[in-house]
This record gives C-alpha cells, structure tokens and sequence, in this order.
C-alpha cells in the first residue's frame, strides 16, 4: 500500500479520535493550525526526547509528523495538547538523523508545516570525536569552492557565485579552542574559477583547474600562493598546467606527488583516469603521467601516509597506496558506509577516515545530510569498521572540510544548494582525547 495512504488513514483514525472529545474551538483555530517554533531545535537520537511547538490555531488532539525528503513520514505516537498554541511531543529514541520537516494536521484535515530544518535529529557518536560548534559564518553565497587549512589559519578559494565564478580568497584565524575568527580578505588569483581542486603541499597552497560557470569546464592552469609562518598569503602565481581542463575534480597530496583523479574535461563529458606529477624542491610541478585509475567519478579525496581515499559520486568510496616511484595500487573499493553519503565530503582526521554529509532521496526531493561516520585507518592503508560520529548541527551537501591538527571544519552548502543567499555556517569538531593516541604509524616502502 502506498505510504501516503497509510498516513492518511493514520490521520483519520487519530483526528477521529481527537474530534470525539472535543468543544467548539475558538475563531482563531477555524483557520488552522500555524507552527512557529520547535523547541529544541535539536535533540539527540540517543534517548526519547520532548520537544515543545509553538504557534496558534491548533485543535486537541492532532497529528504531529516528521518528514525526511522523499522518506516515508514519521507519525509521532506521543502528542500532548496543552493549549492552542502550544504542543509538546516526544521524539522516539533511535530516530534517524537528519533535518526533519515538522507538519501539524488538526482534526478538520488542515495542517502547517515548518521549513526544511524544523527539527534536527542528531548522533553523539562514539566520543572520539566532540560535538560539533557553530563558528563565524563565511561570508557571500558562493558554492563549488577549495578550503585548506594551514599555518594557524583556515583558507576558502574561489568559488561559483551565482551565475559565475570568483577569485576572491578569503582567511581566518583558528582560535586556541577551534573557533574562527573574522573572515579578512587576502590574495585574489589570477583566473575566476569555481569546482577546483586546493591542496597544501609545503609552504604553498595549491589551486588546480575548474570552471568560470557550473558544469563548463575551462580551466588547466595551476596557480599557487607561498603561504608565510603568520599566515599571510602572498601573491598568486601560474606554475603549470594539467594536460587538459578540468572541473570537480579530487586531488589529493602523498610526499612529494600530487594526485588528480576524475573530474569534468568539457560540457557532458566526465575524464575517469588519475594523473600525478611530482613536485620538485622549488614547488613546481613537473610532468603528468597516468597511474591506476579509480573504479568510480571520484568528486572527494584525502590521504594518510602512503594511503589515498576517494568518495565517488554515487557514495562509494575506495582506497589505493602509492607506490615508491609515484605509481598507485589498483584502487579496491572498501566496505560501504551505513548511510550514502553521495555528493558529501571525506577527511583525514586524527586516524580516522571521516565521511560527512551528503545528500539523500531522488529528484524532486532531494535533502542534505548531518550524518558523519568514521573508520580507523590500519597501518596497511585498509580501514576498520564504520561506526559513527557526532551528526553535524547543519545538513549538508556538496561542502567543504579542512582539517588542522585536532580541529576539523564543515565549510558552506545548506540543504537549499546551489541556491545560497548570504552567510553560509560553518561548523567544527575536534579531536576528544590527545591526538597522539589515535595517529596509527602508516608503513612507508
């Protein structure tokens, strides 16, 4: 039977019920229901929890729902009328995480609903790493950028903004206990691009490819800014060129070489080979050569040691090692994650393979992700068992992350992506014990 027939006879019964108990409501509920506010916005999934929702026009008793994208409704078992403008329920244990659509039906079948982040059901995850914390907000609406972190700062670069592309970069300090400070302008590049690959190799911070529109690759170029102890950018410079254009690709850094894997090479067009080159003492990249190729369309990457990791665009994720002379391992696709996380991010943190976010559903009703999960990194380069971590407070898809010693940051993108007016959130999380005990030795050749 259809879900949405199984909810409507569910709100039958249970508005049947309510009416049979209940007055002549007052003028004001004759319009029907109005929800204003959930509080808490955010419960853990740990536990039941109560949750209070104010607004005006509600008639004892109704039906209270949480709704996850395209995901069959939750029809909440424990509703309490306190009044007409006010409603408490319970949130059972075990409720998946996500950003929760939360809809009010009053006996008469009218109803309201609040936005797509009503209630935001969160994981505590397994400790090892904290609870995530809201941090300054990064300025402008842009999309498709490079966040890095080093030298005491955390650096955004480029971008899509609206209709086209930017060459802005932007800086903030990381505060002793993780936070960030105000975001300050630094070096403009070159070229305006947007879906690029930025990676720290040394003193420099790399930018490689991308587009001056979603979806129209026009970049090879590469361009590098030396990044100064006090964090100052200096000028950004053209070094080189990839041996052809590219745009949402993944690259990753091992020692001395640079990683490019996957990517857009024209309109329509999807490259699935891996390139390297290796850069010399100077910082310059040298020639590119083809290595092993990923099974999938890699749009994330990270490593550790000798060890890279991609997230493809249908959310697998698979793993090589690199070889003494640059050359990779075929790449084995490791044990899938316990939620998809297509269209999230990947990261390297304190031993750890982190995946975030993501996105869930089928067009039209496609949502963002908060799930986080983790899997240690053995000294081989496979990985343990997935287990997971602390939900980000903002779901997410098609963002960025930038890890700095024991601090990882969830950088742009809200479930209203690639339409973002204004600020974007930033949040972050940090290591819960002494990195040193979570840093397992990664074998070298």
């Amino acid at each position: 039977m259809n879900r949405y027939v199984i909810l409507a006879l569910v709100l039958c019964l249970a508005l049947a019920g309510g009416a049979a108990s209940l007055g002549q409501p007052p003028a004001s509920a004759l319009a029907g229901p109005v929800v204003l506010q959930v509080t808490p916005s955010q419960v853990y999934n740990t536990t039941a929890s109560e949750v209070t929702i104010k607004g005006s026009g509600f008639v004892a008793t109704p039906v209270v729902t949480l709704t996850l994208g395209d995901q069959a409704p939750i029809v909440l078992s424990q509703v309490r009328f306190v009044d007409y403008a006010t409603l408490v329920v319970t949130i059972p244990a075990e409720t998946p995480e996500g950003a929760y659509v939360v809809t009010v039906y009053n006996p008469d079948g009218s109803s309201h609903h609040t936005g797509p982040a009503g209630l935001t059901v969160v994981r505590p995850g397994d400790q090892r790493m904290r609870a995530w914390m809201p941090t300054t907000p990064l300025p402008g609406g842009r999309f498709a950028f490079a966040a890095v972190a080093t030298a005491g700062n955390v650096y955004v670069i480029g971008g899509l903004l609206g209709g086209g592309s930017d060459q802005t970069v932007v800086q903030a300090r990381i505060m002793p206990d993780g936070r960030l400070g105000p975001w300050q302008d630094a070096s403009q590049l070159n070229r305006s691009r947007g879906g690029i690959v930025g990676v720290v190799s040394g003193e420099y911070i790399y930018v490689i490819g991308g587009a001056i529109g979603a979806g129209l690759p026009t970049e090879r170029t590469i361009e590098r800014a030396r990044v100064a102890p006090d964090g100052a950018l200096g000028p950004w410079e053209v070094i080189g060129e990839l041996p052809e254009v590219r745009y949402g690709a993944a690259g990753a850094v091992v020692g001395e070489y640079l990683f490019i894997m996957d990517g857009r090479t024209v309109v329509g067009d999807v490259s699935m080979d891996t390139i390297r080159a290796r850069i010399a003492p100077d910082g310059t990249p040298g020639p590119w050569v083809e290595v092993a190729p990923t099974r999938g369309r890699s749009v994330a990457a990270a490593s550790s040691g000798q060890a890279i990791f991609v997230l493809n665009d249908d959310g697998s994720i698979e793993r090589s090692r690199m070889n003494a002379d640059g050359s990779l391992e075929p790449w084995t696709t490791v044990a899938p994650t316990r939620v998809n996380h297509r269209g999230g991010a990947l990261a390297v943190f304190q031993g750890s393979l982190v995946v975030l976010g993501g996105s869930g559903g089928a067009p039209p009703n496609v949502y963002s992700l908060t799930n986080v999960e983790r899997a240690d990194i053995r000294s081989d380069g496979s990985l343990g068992p997935w287990t997971s971590a602390p939900s980000l407070l903002t779901s997410r898809s098609a963002f960025s992350v930038a890890t700095s010693n024991q601090w990882l940051y969830a950088i742009g993108s809200t479930p209203s992506y690639p339409s973002i007016p204004g600020e974007q959130p930033v949040e972050f999380s940090g290591s819960a014990l002494p990195p040193r005990l979570y840093m397992p030795l990664i074998g070298r050749e």
